[in-house]
């Protein structure tokens, strides 16, 4: 197996040395008239934001410019099929960082240090956690679009109608509050719950880490099936089961923005991204009723997530795919696009901190933007593992984790999740300490 990837790899180098020679050639005539860049990206608020201002780039560069958008799931298994059939269909592509490993280990993404290095591009204002996170081997494979981690979200006027006094820091007085609500008629939480890419595993991993568990063991061997990852699988399911609304085991992450926005739910946990679309008045009925809190301690532990843009391998158009990518992750364009539409995941600090900013998203007296910061701070670098065999190994965690919520033996549904990925061992150890 090492040595088939090494031989892709090594393909994939050269194809990428060739590619980034020829473009640069072509850049020096500055002239991208008549070309078209075909990007696929991730169906969400930003990429939106970004769509209704392209015809910028254009106008700039004399190209086109074809944005196809996906619903999260959609959109990872087109990219690696396109990328491992070495298609050209894409020049650009929005991938989760988890994949960074991947896709770089199979040279399907060509990578950015080539260009950064040879134009001596600044990288330092983009949160260096993500850059980190799209980086493998000393190289980086992508730059951050959007970046989140997670929140503790709670609706104040169920709280204070409920006796509760403030956000809860711990997991007692998460249970506590839960309690509290249930017996004064709320729907206490709710979180993605159903196994589809990216839904229940990213928010079941908070709980699985909080309680203490780990993916690899000291040998680098897989542990999904510890007693502290039963421990916090328990503790997910409990929240769901007895303190959430019907039909929860299939909501995604944006049957709980919904559920939160139209106040049938007191907590949630998940991006922090979410505000933005809690505190529109033309979406929302909780405006300026929503609380944020860093998740609570022992019960959970804040994800660290971002998607990155890359450079498809097999690109014939890669000068013009880089040109793209430092227009649409510039500081002006992140701006604009965060002032003019709703980019509550920035990436870049200067960005975060601007006075527009800042004074947009000003959620909860300027409090929203001091929980993200510290979220984002307190997040482990591989809160989901950055492997190779990542794909196998979230479908096998999200179906345990699925079959305990319809009501299967917990031990038992991670017992066969740890045996059908039993082989996921030395290799993924390496690469998520390199």
């Amino acid at each position: 197996m090492k040595k088939k990837l090494s031989l892709v790899l090594a393909a994939g180098m050269l194809m990428s040395s060739f590619m980034f020679s020829a473009n640069v050639q072509a850049a020096e005539t500055g002239d991208f008239s008549g070309m078209t860049l075909n990007v696929i990206m991730q169906d969400h608020s930003a990429v939106t934001s970004v769509i209704e201002v392209k015809d910028e780039f254009e106008k700039a560069t004399g190209a086109s410019v074809n944005i196809e958008t996906l619903p999260q799931s959609e959109v990872i298994s087109k990219t690696q099929l396109t990328l491992s059939s070495q298609s050209s269909d894409y020049d650009v592509v929005m991938f989760d960082h988890k994949y960074t490993t991947q896709f770089a280990e199979a040279g399907w993404i060509v990578p950015l240090s080539d260009f950064i290095d040879a134009e001596d591009y600044d990288t330092s204002d983009f949160m260096q956690g993500f850059v980190s996170a799209l980086s493998y081997n000393d190289k980086v494979y992508g730059l951050p679009f959007y970046g989140e981690s997670t929140m503790l979200m709670y609706n104040k006027e169920m709280f204070e109608a409920a006796g509760i006094d403030g956000a809860p820091k711990t997991a007692e007085e998460f249970w506590t509050a839960c309690e509290k609500l249930k017996e004064a008629g709320y729907n206490a939480f709710a979180c993605r719950a159903n196994r589809d890419e990216g839904q229940n595993v990213y928010i079941w991993t908070g709980f699985f880490l909080g309680a203490g568990a780990d993916w690899f063991d000291a040998d680098g061997k897989l542990s999904i099936n510890t007693p502290e990852a039963v421990a916090g699988t328990e503790a997910f399911i409990n929240a769901l089961q007895n303190y959430s609304i019907n039909g929860v085991e299939s909501y995604n992450w944006d049957n709980v923005q919904l559920a939160f926005q139209q106040g049938s739910i007191a907590m949630a946990i998940d991006a922090t991204n979410f505000a933005a679309r809690l505190e529109d008045e033309s979406q929302s009925t909780v405006v300026g009723k929503v609380g944020y809190s860093v998740v609570p301690e022992g019960l959970s532990v804040p994800s660290t997530s971002t998607w990155g843009l890359g450079i498809n391998s097999a690109s014939k158009n890669q000068e013009l795919a880089w040109e793209f990518i430092k227009w649409c992750l510039g500081e002006d364009i992140m701006l604009k696009t965060s002032i003019d539409g709703l980019r509550a995941d920035v990436t870049r600090s200067s960005v975060m901190n601007s006075e527009e900013y800042t004074t947009k998203y000003a959620y909860e007296d300027g409090n929203w933007i001091k929980v993200v910061i510290d979220s984002m701070n307190a997040a482990p670098a591989d809160y989901e593992p950055r492997i190779t065999d990542w794909s196998s190994l979230g479908d096998s965690v999200a179906t345990a984790v699925s079959k305990a919520l319809d009501g299967d033996d917990i031990q038992s549904s991670l017992d066969a999740a740890q045996e059908e990925s039993s082989d996921i061992t030395d290799d993924a150890y390496i690469a998520i300490n390199r």
